[in-house]
This record gives structure tokens, C-alpha cells and sequence, in this order.
């Protein structure tokens, strides 16, 4: 490359630094805002500036035809790394939405994948911020500066990482016998994205399936998350004693926060093997569950906590109860072989708060 065409893109480079800085920044704030409005959960969102270390490494490189900056399309950069595969069109969806995409020079990379070739490649949309997501002062600031947007899933993430580390960026030149760990290594990823993508889809149909299930009969009914939840969700059993609950503790609320399902381990150490099972133990147990979870509250220093209840609360009192039934040690055994890892002190509080519950429900009425 001329010397005096080099100089020119680094002084150039040099003047709008700041500007490609500003653009990554601004296009990572609406592309994170607008997955999270879309509902698509993704692993991250990064912007960066190309180093002028690698834009001099590529304008040094052979065939390099570039006269200035602006034909330069990668040196504001922002990656979306998806969970699944198949979110890698959704995002491009948004991308060609929501942006002014300069389709000449943006390119689904894996469409030129011969069918031997290694590794995994991007898909890569070079943009624009559309007018109406600027403010009067970025409208001239980022006029005609583009940025690249690059979306992989978490699996092509880790190869393109691991092969950069490598060092190969060809199948070419890769030893000959070294090409076939390499394909292998590949297709094993290929697969793993597609595994994923059918599993999500599975457990996605089971979940939907649970409500008639329930209705068929609890009894049968193994105890996992979706059954769990669509247990919770759909028993007034269940309704009626968290709400018994929340009344007694002085809760604000009863709200549908996730964290029950890590009780799953306790529930199965203490017997339960079905939804059913877990059905009976909330239905017997159902008077002392109230004062039992205002005592556990009490004796854990909370007096005066009106924060709302998980769902499901009564569930993890009952097997509680169910355990603390047969003594201290049962309630203590169990908790250590299902894996939860929970204190001496917090055991002996949570027995306390049972015997406590109990002997005001054995009292008898005055008078």
C-alpha cells in the first residue's frame, strides 16, 4: 500500500476515534434494548474499536485497496452471541428491521462454507443507525459512519475463539493430518447447536403438555420443573395455603419467583416421587403450614419483613414438615444427601420453627 494513502487512513483513523468509540456504544444500548423488548435472552452484547495496530496489520496486508477510512466496514464493531442457533435469525430480523443495512457489504458468512470446510463463520451485517434513533447532535456526529454487527451462537463463539488462538485461519494451513480433528471438532459442534435448539424445543412442547397431564391425575405425575410449576400454577390447594401463608407472615404479596424449583432435591430426599405426593403432603400438613413459616421467620431475626412469598411456599413448608415429623436428624440427613447446601444454624432454626408451630397447633383452645 502506498505510504501516503496509509497515512492517511491512520491520521484519519486518529481524528474519529472517539466517533467509532461513541457509535459501538450507542448501537449496543438499542440492540440490547431491543432484544430485551423482543424477549430473546442472548449470552452478551459487546462493542469494541478496531486496535490501529490490526487496521495497519490489514491495510499491510496483500491485495489491500483501500484509498480512506470510510471504505473500511469493521472498525466499529458489535457482536451478539445467542444461546441457540436458530436466535441467530431472529436477531438478524431486528438487525434489518430496526437499522439501515448496507447490503453490499454485509454478508451471511456461513453460505460460503464449502461442505468440508471447518470452523463456524458469522453472520455479518454492516449498518447504520436510522435517523429516528439519534439525537439532534449524533445525527451529524454519526452521519455516514457505519458499524459491523457480527451474530453467532455461543458454540460458534467458542470455536471462532478457539481457532483464533490457534492461529489457522485457512483449512490450508493446517497440517494435513491435524485437517481431521479439525472437521471432527466441527461436526460435533454443528450437532451440539442442533441438539440444543431440539432440546429447548422439547422441554418447551412438555411444559405446554403439563396442564393436561395435571388434569389426567397427579399420582403419576414425576416431579421435575415444568410439573412443578404447572402444579403450582393450576392447584387451588396450593393458591390457597400460599395465600394462607401470606396472610399470617404479613407478606405483601404472593409472587411467582423461579427459586422453588431448587427445593426439587429436598423434595425427592424426603420421599416424594410425584406431584401427587407432593399434593397430600401440603393437604396434611396445611393447618401448621401458616404459623410454621411465621416462626422460620421469626427465628430467622425477620420480625418485621413484609417482602411478598414465593409461590409455592406451602410446597417447600410441607416436606419441611414432613421431614422435621421424625425428628431433627431426618430433617438434617435429608438436606445433606439431596446436595442443598445449607447451614447447622439454618437447620436448627428451621426444626425450631417447627416444634414452635406445632405446639401452638396441639395447644388446646382456651377456656
Amino acid at each position: 500500500m502506498p505510504q501516503q494513502a496509509l497515512d492517511l487512513i491512520l491520521t484519519q483513523y486518529g481524528e474519529r476515534i472517539g466517533t467509532y468509540a461513541a457509535l459501538t456504544r450507542k448501537v449496543e444500548r438499542v440492540l440490547t434494548r431491543l432484544l430485551r423488548e423482543a424477549r430473546i435472552a442472548v449470552h452478551a452484547v459487546t462493542h469494541r474499536v478496531k486496535q490501529k495496530s490490526r487496521l495497519r496489520a490489514k491495510l499491510d496486508a496483500p491485495g489491500n485497496k483501500y484509498q480512506q477510512l470510510s471504505e473500511i466496514m469493521d472498525i466499529a464493531g458489535v457482536r451478539v452471541i445467542t444461546y441457540f442457533q436458530d436466535h441467530v435469525d431472529l436477531v438478524s430480523e431486528i438487525i434489518e428491521r430496526e437499522f439501515v443495512v448496507d447490503n453490499d457489504n454485509s454478508v451471511d458468512k456461513g453460505d460460503l462454507l464449502d461442505p468440508d470446510r471447518f470452523g463456524y463463520l458469522s453472520r455479518h451485517y454492516v449498518v447504520e443507525l436510522p435517523t429516528r434513533r439519534l439525537t439532534t447532535k449524533e445525527r451529524e456526529r454519526f452521519r455516514g459512519v457505519k458499524c459491523e454487527i457480527q451474530i453467532r451462537s455461543i458454540l460458534q463463539h467458542a470455536w471462532a475463539e478457539i481457532e483464533h488462538d490457534l492461529g489457522y485461519k485457512t483449512k490450508e494451513a493446517v497440517p494435513r493430518e491435524i485437517r481431521r480433528g479439525f472437521s471432527r471438532l466441527a461436526g460435533v459442534l454443528e450437532i451440539a447447536d442442533t441438539e440444543f435448539v431440539r432440546i429447548r424445543e422439547t422441554l418447551a412442547a412438555f411444559a405446554r403438555d403439563v396442564a393436561s397431564k395435571i388434569d389426567a391425575g397427579l399420582q403419576g405425575l414425576q416431579i421435575d420443573k415444568p410439573s412443578l410449576w404447572g402444579f403450582i400454577r393450576r392447584s387451588p390447594v396450593v393458591t390457597h395455603w400460599d395465600e394462607q401463608i401470606r396472610a399470617t407472615v404479613g407478606a405483601t404479596a404472593v409472587e411467582e419467583m423461579e427459586a422453588v424449583e431448587q427445593w426439587i432435591p429436598i423434595f425427592r430426599a424426603a420421599g416424594f416421587e410425584t406431584i401427587g405426593d407432593l399434593e397430600k403432603a401440603v393437604a396434611h400438613h396445611g393447618s401448621l403450614l401458616p404459623l410454621f413459616a411465621r416462626e422460620f421467620r421469626r427465628c430467622m431475626g425477620r420480625y418485621d419483613d413484609t417482602l411478598p412469598i414465593a409461590r409455592g411456599l406451602c410446597i417447600i413448608r410441607a416436606a419441611d414438615a414432613h421431614l422435621a415429623t421424625s425428628g431433627f436428624e431426618n430433617l438434617r440427613r435429608a438436606y445433606g444427601s439431596s446436595g442443598r447446601r445449607v447451614s447447622s444454624d439454618y437447620l436448627d432454626r428451621l426444626y425450631h420453627a417447627f416444634t414452635e408451630a406445632l405446639s401452638q397447633v396441639s395447644q388446646p383452645p382456651a377456656g
